[in-house]
């Protein structure tokens, strides 16, 4: 930053949304403020809690867990994190756990969240609620420490909308913001931190929601699940449930534990006791199947940075004004990356069971492209065909599958559905879950090549945002283990039954009904109610966010728009720099005032958390925003 001498007249700055992503931005405000030759105030605006925003408020179901383990989440930097400012290190969410059940941290909370802390351990999938417990006390503890440079003040509000001011110097305010309780705010730079935003229903949605309303059923578009309002559901009622990821299995706990249900362990597995409250519950999706489970053994080799997916090594074989496809020059590096890690760990951990030295393995699969059956040959040479790496399976389980009757169908899903639970807690399966964790690194590089701006818009739209995203989910972001046990108790006793791959809606005039089918299994089931079990997809026109739109109308923000052939398409995200990620306006200009971090923007992440000990990107591109709001 500047060294200049420290004037009288605060920089004021705005961070619009307090959840975490906006209480890490503060953090490095306060980080970097001692270097900063002005006073700064802060206004961070948040309708819900501050520190943990509306996804992890307190005021959600106790059943509702975070999909990461409590020791792979901070919110703290360290001394691993690249960044131009200072790490200021503290306790990971699970250190913050032991230090509480040691009364080492003092903060309130109710009976249910001490309950839970009691029993937690380093590798649980805490509640959301306690989840939004530590990111309060880090809130607080950044508020408290702050830098006496530094004022913070809160706004319990809504952004409704933000007008660019005439300016005669660099030291007057360029943005007036006016919340929804009649306050206005004046500031010099603001940053944009809202994470997933609603959005209005598509023409699709739309339409379903007539059909819906003229027969009297039900129909909830995708949304985010904790917000829904189930009660109109009847006990017994035919539900389908479009989707099988996160969003389907919050669905299901709400609408089974949440009802009075409970889960008994025994000798052999859960047994669900039902409440009476429970609707039948019908799940179907494009795979037929829920996510892989999160696996609970760990690998025992060392994790390693992208061997084969570097994008450097990637852009470096391309002539300089070569355009990347995401079929011809990313597919076969992404599944070698992923390949190589199974395969290293499968020599460690069943030595006995391949036939070539490790050495000349490596040396020879680093040897031929994915697609050469030269690769094919070295790894039948050292694998048998059973413990090969296949993503072509693993991503499609029912591809091909054909059931005689909807019997057939719930038995093959049922031995499916344990299989993956015993392999998610079996050692001898630790080779996918070192596939699973290679596909952070290899997110990494993928963002880096989108950044370059040399993928194609084939590749950008339909490959990296639709397939890679869609096998990240569903291979390497699952639910925790527990959640498939869950499944099958709910299968077994008749509340949860699965309509089959490639899932269809039809909605029928003469039946008044939603009917649900599969191509893989005849006949059809009837619903009363459709639950398009997803968040919504990014729509920066049909956003419902007063403020986004305040932006769109006065120009401050447009679309981002992949050229595709001689078109360019809309991907619904705003438009942004890459870092620090700042808002370009419909002129094509760079307003540096703005940055806009999120699901919303043209940033793609892999997870809403930070590991310990990562280099996270995350804190890295905090860190960026904060100093780029702070300098100007």
């Amino acid at each position: 930053m500047r060294d200049e001498p420290r004037t009288d007249n605060p920089r004021v700055i705005a961070v619009v949304g307090g959840g975490p992503k906006g209480a890490s931005v503060l953090e490095r405000i306060c980080a970097n403020a001692p270097a900063c030759p002005t006073p700064i105030t802060v206004h961070i605006i948040d309708p819900d809690e501050i520190g943990s925003g509306r996804v992890w408020r307190d005021t959600q179901s106790q059943l509702l867990q975070m999909n990461s383990r409590a020791e792979s989440v901070t919110m703290f930097t360290d001394d691993t994190v690249v960044m131009d400012g200072p790490p200021c290190p503290g306790p990971s969410l699970w250190d913050w756990i032991a230090e509480v059940k040691q009364q080492r941290y003092t903060f309130d909370l109710d009976e249910d969240l001490r309950r839970e802390i009691e029993v937690s351990t380093e590798t649980s999938f805490v509640s959301r609620r306690l989840q939004g417990a530590y990111l309060r006390w880090f809130y607080r503890r950044v508020r408290d420490a702050a830098p006496p440079s530094v004022t913070i003040i809160e706004h319990r509000a809504i952004v409704e909308s933000v007008t660019e001011l005439t300016v005669c110097g660099e030291r007057e305010e360029r943005y007036e913001l006016r919340l929804n309780q009649g306050t206005t705010l004046r500031v010099h730079a603001l940053a944009l931190c809202i994470g997933h935003s609603d959005v209005l229903p598509s023409e699709t949605e739309g339409r379903t929601a007539v059909f819906a309303e003229r027969h009297n059923l039900r129909y909830w578009p995708p949304g985010y699940t904790a917000d829904l309002d189930f009660s109109s559901i009847e006990a017994g009622s035919d539900v389908a449930i479009r989707g099988m990821g996160l969003a389907a299995i919050d669905a299901v706990t709400l609408l089974t534990a949440g009802r009075g249900g409970t889960f008994v362990p025994g000798s052999g597995g859960l047994t669900y006791r039902p409440s009476g409250e429970e609707p039948h519950l019908i799940l179907g999706s494009r795979r037929g199947v829920p996510y892989r489970a999160k696996r609970d053994c760990r690998p025992i080799t060392r994790h390693e940075p992208p061997r084969f997916a570097r994008a450097e090594a990637i852009m470096s074989r391309l002539q300089p004004d070569e355009s990347i496809s995401f079929t011809r020059h990313l597919l076969g590096p992404i599944l070698k990356e992923m390949s190589w890690a199974y395969y290293r760990e499968f020599y460690a951990r069943h030595p006995a069971r391949v036939t070539m030295e490790f050495d000349q393995f490596s040396n020879a699969f680093a040897t031929y492209e994915w697609d050469e059956a030269a690769l094919d040959e070295v790894i039948s040479s050292a694998i048998a065909p059973a413990d090969t790496f296949d993503a072509r399976i693993l991503e499609r389980p029912m591809a091909g599958r054909r059931f005689d009757s909807r019997a057939e169908l719930q038995s093959w899903i049922t031995a499916y559905l344990r299989a993956d639970y015993c392999q998610a807690a079996s050692s001898e399966y630790s080779p996918e879950a070192a596939a699973m964790a290679s596909m952070l690194g290899i997110f990494r590089e993928l963002g880096i090549i989108a950044a370059s701006g040399r993928l194609d818009g084939e590749s950008q739209l339909r490959g990296v945002d639709r397939c890679w995203f869609s096998f990240f989910s569903f291979f390497g972001n699952g639910p925790p283990r527990h959640r498939v046990a869950e499944l099958l108790a709910l299968q077994h006793a008749g509340i949860v039954e699965f309509c089959g791959p490639d899932m269809t809606v039809c909605e029928s005039e003469l039946e008044q009904r939603f009917v649900i089918g599969s191509p893989a299994v005849p006949g059809t089931v009837a619903a009363t109610t459709l639950i398009d079990a997803r968040l919504p997809e990014p729509s920066f026109t049909r956003s419902a966010n007063d403020f986004i739109n305040s932006l769109r109308a006065q120009g401050m923000a447009v679309e981002e728009a992949i050229a595709l052939g001689d078109r360019r398409v809309g991907t619904g995200r705003m438009h942004t720099t890459s870092q620090p990620p700042r808002l370009v306006d419909a002129g094509g200009q760079l307003r540096r005032e703005i940055s806009a971090l999120g699901p919303h923007t043209s940033q793609r992440a892999a997870g809403a958390f930070s590991r310990p000990r990562s280099n996270a990107p995350g804190f890295r591109e905090s860190d960026a925003v904060a100093r780029g709001l702070i300098s100007g």
